[in-house]
Order: structure tokens, then C-alpha cells, then sequence
């Protein structure tokens, strides 16, 4: 038997391999035989071996093959295809690859022929948000009206760390309600989402907007130059769904073409439309001559990154 989790979501397929792993070593007692094999330096005779060991003091055994797309090996990936279907009746094996597969490939047809295979996206915002409600619920813990938004523009589409912070948030609020001020003294803002409305107040021209956004960022205590590499990032991605946006207008199919996340695209996707190619040509020529002032102190990293937002977009 196996079973085939893919897809951009690594948190999601982490924890439902995590789950199988749990209820696993629970009905065999431990954890002899259960064995993770890491799928890109994985041999064909590595494969084989695993595959036809037998079980030691229980009926079966599970085989976790993490990423066995990223394996070069085409001799071993043909073995595997043609194998699933002689998989012994006492193995259990799991292949969880994190990331897009090419669909071409014949293991990955293969893989979706079998009825336990599952594919995870990136959550969307509302995806998000019912991620934060669920997990609090899940976890014990209750929340006043606009924690979960604020907990959402704050860390956005990281499971990973949203995870984190909703574990330190009900153990700081001791049994009581999630409050907005505890979401706000606990955990630290992300940037990110400054950076997003920066630049889309720059597209629109709104430069009195775009300096709050940017005098907030300050406030954060984020150094000149690391706002300003965010900056470039996010130009960047602005490039991108731009670029992207010449083949579709519906933002998951961009995320698709880009391998961006569709929350990134949803922000960006009207400053996109906003900005021309010489808008961003000028934007680039603007970012790196202000880092070369600043990096040899010609300039203050405030007051570059004021001139930048002033300078563009009118």
C-alpha cells in the first residue's frame, strides 16, 4: 500500500505525515519499524532494500520517502513506477514531496492513480484565517472579535509560525480570551505587510499614504537597508505577476505560472496592473543608487528611503 502527498503546503503535509507516524508507533508499540528515507539521496538498491525488508515483532512496516522527485536517478524512479502495484501486502509506504511535481513524469501519473493521494496548496487569506480559528479552538483556546484578522495581516500565510505564536498566545493569556493586546504585545509585526502597502500607496501616487506606511516600517526599528531590500523584493514580485498577468487575469493561475503563493499575488496584483515597465525600470535605477549612497554614507538610510518613495510614481 502507499500513499502520495504533494504540493506547496510543507506544514499541512508535515503534520499529516506526522498523524500517520503517531497512530502508527501507537499500534505497533514503538517506532521499530517505522523508517524515513530521505527520497533525493535515496539509491535504487536502497529502495529495494527497504521495500522488501520484513517486519520485526509486528504485521507491518511504514516507509516515509520524503521528496523523491528531487531524485536524478531515472532508473529509480522507473523502478518505483513500475513497482507500486507489487508494494508487500506488510509495508506502508508514504511519499511526501514537498513543491509542485512535473506532471509529465510517469512515477507522478502512477501516483495518482492509487485513491489515498492528496495534493496541498498554499492557503488564501480566508484559508488562513479559518486556520487560526481552527487551530485556537483545537488548542483550547478562545478569542475576542478581531484577533484572528489582526493575527492574519500580522504574520500572514506562514502556517509554520502562525503555529508558534497561536501556542504563546494561549499560554500567556492563562485560560481567558485572546485579546487584540495580546496579540499585539506578543507578537512582533511582520513587515511584509508595510511593504505591501507601501508599495501599492506608491502605484496609486498616494505619497502622503506611502510615507505613514513607510514612517511606520521605522518605527519598527527595521534598519534602513533591510526595508529597502524588502522594497527590491517585492518590485520584484510586482515583475513578476506583471509579467505573469500577459497569460491570465485570475490570480491562482498566476500563482501557478510564478510559483508564488496566492496571498503574494493578491497583493500585489494591482500595483501590477498599476505600474508600467518603465515605472519599475525607474524604480530599480532609483533603489540601487539610493544603496550605494547610503551603503558609503553619502546619505541617511531615512532620509534615501523618503526620496525613494517621493521620487516615484507621481
Amino acid at each position: 500500500m502507499y500513499l502520495f502527498f504533494y504540493g506547496p503546503n510543507d506544514f499541512l503535509i508535515f503534520r499529516q505525515v506526522q498523524k500517520i507516524k503517531e497512530r502508527y508507533k501507537e499500534k505497533a508499540g514503538g517506532d521499530l519499524n517505522l523508517t524515513t528515507v530521505d527520497g533525493e539521496g535515496m539509491t535504487l538498491d536502497e529502495y529495494i532494500a527497504q521495500t522488501q525488508a520484513v517486519p520485526l515483532l509486528f504485521s507491518s512496516r511504514l516507509i516515509i520517502i520524503n521528496n523523491i522527485f528531487k531524485n536524478k536517478d531515472k532508473k529509480l524512479l522507473e523502478y518505483v513506477k513500475d513497482n507500486l502495484e507489487h508494494i508487500s501486502s506488510s509495508t506502508v509506504i508514504v511519499f511526501a514531496q514537498i513543491g509542485e511535481v512535473d506532471k509529465r513524469l510517469g512515477l507522478y501519473k502512477s501516483l495518482l492513480k492509487g485513491k489515498n493521494s492528496k495534493y496541498f496548496p498554499l492557503f488564501e487569506k480566508g484559508e488562513v484565517k479559518k486556520f487560526i480559528t481552527s487551530e485556537i479552538k483545537d488548542r483550547g483556546g478562545d478569542t475576542e472579535s478581531g484577533v484572528v484578522e489582526l493575527m492574519s495581516e500580522y504574520i500572514g500565510s506562514d502556517l509554520w509560525r502562525l503555529s508558534t505564536e497561536i501556542d504563546k498566545l494561549i499560554a500567556y493569556s492563562k485560560g481567558k480570551k485572546i485579546t487584540v493586546d495580546d496579540v499585539k504585545v506578543q507578537i512582533r509585526q511582520v513587515a511584509e505587510g508595510n511593504i505591501f502597502s507601501l508599495i501599492d500607496s506608491m502605484a496609486k501616487g498616494q505619497k502622503g499614504d506611502a510615507i505613514l506606511e513607510l514612517e511606520s516600517l521605522l518605527k519598527m526599528n527595521e534598519p534602513a537597508l533591510k526595508i529597502l531590500a524588502m522594497i527590491n523584493y517585492q518590485f520584484r514580485i510586482v515583475s513578476q505577476v506583471k509579467e505573469a498577468q500577459k497569460q491570465s487575469s485570475n490570480n491562482y493561475a498566476i500563482a501557478k505560472i510564478t510559483s508564488l503563493s496566492p496571498f503574494q499575488v493578491e497583493k500585489v496584483s494591482a500595483p501590477a496592473r498599476k505600474y508600467s515597465w518603465g515605472d519599475l525600470a525607474q524604480v530599480y535605477s532609483k533603489i540601487l543608487k539610493i544603496d550605494v549612497l547610503v551603503k558609503t554614507g553619502k546619505m541617511s538610510g531615512d532620509a534615501a528611503l523618503k526620496d525613494l518613495v517621493l521620487g516615484l510614481k507621481s
